[in-house]
């Protein structure tokens, strides 16, 4: 699923240069372009968020300072537990940093508000409001669009017979290739 998180000024979440070595994420911008969107993955102890280049947000040392968009596989630091919501577009969420005390917040007293994981509750600067753009069912080849599902190309899929049962099991036992030669079908 690929996500935008609006902070309380009401600018996005934004990785600079779509994540890179230096990392850094501000909650600048104006709408959703791909240094906006982050890729949600779900890991050991919560989710991930990963940039449009493959970087995923991480909160150094486990919380408690600097945020960076440069890591290229998640790990605890990369771990953040989602409060407030489901990840549904107009959701108001808060993320929990892998230490369980620390939280995401973007610092709007600046006049360019940087992203930390500094404060140990939540109040307006560590809530953001979730802006679904994509979700993506099994290998990214099907997308959920409102209420049915479609292919990369916008054509209507319908699932048949044991589908909706099938690939979910495929991709669950490590069996990709077959989900990917299954959808395929």
């Amino acid at each position: 699923m690929q996500i935008a998180l609006k902070a309380a000024n009401g600018f996005y979440l934004s990785a600079e240069g779509g994540g890179n070595a230096e990392g850094l994420v501000h909650a600048v911008g104006l709408a959703v372009g791909a240094w906006e969107i982050w890729d949600v993955q779900v890991v050991e102890g919560g989710i991930a968020l990963r940039t449009v280049n493959g970087f995923y947000l991480c909160a150094e040392g486990g919380g408690g300072g600097a945020v960076h968009a440069n890591r290229l596989f998640p790990g605890p630091w990369e771990a953040f537990q989602v409060g407030g919501g489901l990840l549904l577009t107009g959701d108001v969420i808060s993320l929990q940093t892998h230490d369980g005390v620390h939280y995401l917040c973007a610092e709007l007293g600046d006049a360019d508000p940087i992203v930390t994981v500094t404060r140990t509750e939540v109040g307006e600067w560590e809530q953001f409001t979730v802006e679904v753009i994509g979700a993506t069912i099994g290998l990214s080849r099907l997308y959920r669009e409102g209420r049915r599902l479609v292919r990369a190309d916008g054509t209507p899929y319908t699932l048949r017979g044991a589908s909706a049962f099938r690939v979910p099991e495929l991709i669950a036992t490590g069996r990709e290739g077959e989900a990917v030669a299954y959808l395929a079908w």
